[in-house]
């Protein structure tokens, strides 16, 4: 309420100070429209006000402008009124107070409106809590949300560890504020997995940089968008200014499958700075562009185990629910904290015994988890290198709690130099994870990947 009265006060006064309706969604939405200049901003946030008043509170919207839209003193207004000027106080207090409910519900339907662009965008599922991940979540939310770098955000990590989700997450938490004023989504994902064992591919995948260049650009100015001759070359320059004159927050879901990814880098560069955005990819990537790594780890025991029974009583599969922790271990200790493997084995439990998809898993039997193996390693196989591949192969024989690169040189046979190569490119392909501390590194492999490596592979050689 009193920052509404300090507005009114200052509808023909310019502001020396930060303007004090700046924290409004509806505030930022009108700064474009004014040119940046605050003050005639704020003016059309309280007009709007009180334009929206006068539909069921016609006499407060008349009120409120004689005073301060047109500037009438209380004396002039209480004879236009015939009444006393402590009357008209009483009804000032009173239409102000509507004014802020006005505004309220002004400041509901912006951040509705900005929800719904976000879901229309997104595509994906209504998710629920989402377990073993807040402090990532708070994380993310923080570095994105705040001003200033990065600008360039990156989670990564193993394919179904969750990125996707977890950019989800934060673009539902950040869509409400004010310091994001719209908000876009494209996904270069070429197929989905979904929990019954299906890969499902995608027609709208966006895989090439003037692809995702002219998408954005459809959702952000679809105008400009739908204008003859539109291509990616055209396309780019309008993006970048469009990114750069007002804040979006914008993220490129699996960047890695994108071509060309050279030339992409770049061209995220170019869209911040107010904008921000984010990017989930399998690959660690190295670039000069400014990118900071936010890497999502597997879920530990027992948020996995809260996991496999989230799952089942979303599908009332009792038995599960109803289990021992002892009776769930073997899927942890099988497939370690992966969601998306935790996922599939309790799809698989409606129809098979736990005994024999523990059994099953190691030995690739079954459609479901053969496609479970496809989905996550096999874009990344096939874009190994001869070391690469012979490293990973050897990773089996490295302990859970992982190895220096000694007695990965003595069981992969290869040499120090292939070694080094090898891990750095297993490394960045998010296959083999980086242990220890500073003074010394170890290497090792996830209870998933490990069950990969022993039967699935070998039909991929």
């Amino acid at each position: 309420v009193e920052d509404v009265k300090h507005a009114l006060r200052h509808w023909h006064e310019k502001l020396t100070a930060a303007p004090p309706l700046a924290a409004l969604n509806i505030f930022q939405q009108e700064l474009p429209a004014a040119e940046g200049d605050a003050h005639r901003a704020m003016n059309t946030v309280l007009y709007h006000g009180v334009t929206a008043m006068r539909r069921h509170f016609p006499r407060e919207a008349e009120l409120l402008e004689w005073r301060y839209l047109d500037g009438q003193s209380v004396s002039h207004v209480a004879n236009r009124r015939n009444v006393a000027e402590s009357t008209i106080y009483v009804q000032q207090r009173d239409a102000i107070n509507r004014l802020c409910a006005a505004l309220y519900d002004l400041e509901t339907a912006a951040i509705a409106a900005k929800t719904a662009q976000l879901a229309a965008r997104v595509h994906l599922a209504p998710q629920g809590h989402i377990i073993g991940q807040a402090e990532t979540i708070q994380q993310l939310v923080d570095l994105v949300g705040a001003p200033g770098e990065p600008w360039l955000v990156a989670i990564d990590g193993i394919g179904g560890i969750g990125k996707t989700t977890l950019a989800n997450a934060v673009m539902q938490q950040l869509v409400r504020r004010p310091s994001v004023q719209a908000v876009a989504w494209v996904s270069a994902q070429p197929a989905i997995f979904d929990f019954g064992g299906a890969i499902r591919h995608r027609q709208d995948a966006v895989q090439s940089v003037d692809g995702v260049v002219l998408e954005l650009l459809r959702q952000i100015a679809p105008e400009q968008a739908a204008l003859p001759g539109m291509d990616g070359r055209r396309a780019a320059p309008m993006l970048a200014k469009l990114l750069t004159q007002r804040p979006h927050l914008v993220v490129v879901d699996n960047l890695e499958t994108v071509e060309d990814l050279e030339r992409l880098l770049p061209v995220l560069q170019s869209w911040t700075n107010p904008s921000k955005v984010i990017v989930t990819t399998r690959k660690v990537i190295h670039t000069d562009a400014g990118l900071f790594h936010v890497p999502v780890q597997e879920l530990s025991q027992p948020d996995a185990l809260t996991l496999l029974r989230d799952v089942a009583a979303q599908s009332n599969l009792t038995d599960l629910i109803a289990a021992p922790d002892s009776a769930l271990l073997p899927i942890y200790t099988a497939v370690g904290g992966n969601p998306l493997a935790l996922r599939l084995v309790v799809g698989q439990l409606h129809a098979y015994g736990l005994h024999d998809i523990l059994a099953d898993l190691p030995a690739a039997r079954g459609e479901s988890i053969e496609n479970l193996y496809t989905y996550i390693y096999r874009r990344a196989w096939d874009g190994l290198d001869d070391p690469g591949r012979r490293v990973l192969l050897a990773m089996p024989l490295v302990q859970v709690n992982g190895e220096g690169l000694d007695f990965i040189q003595a069981v992969s046979g290869l040499d120090a130099p292939d070694v080094r190569h090898g891990l750095e490119t297993l490394i960045r392909a998010n296959l083999v994870n980086v242990l220890g501390g500073l003074d010394g590194r170890r290497y090792g492999i996830h209870s998933l990947t490990r069950l990969f490596l022993q039967e699935q592979v070998a039909r991929w050689q």
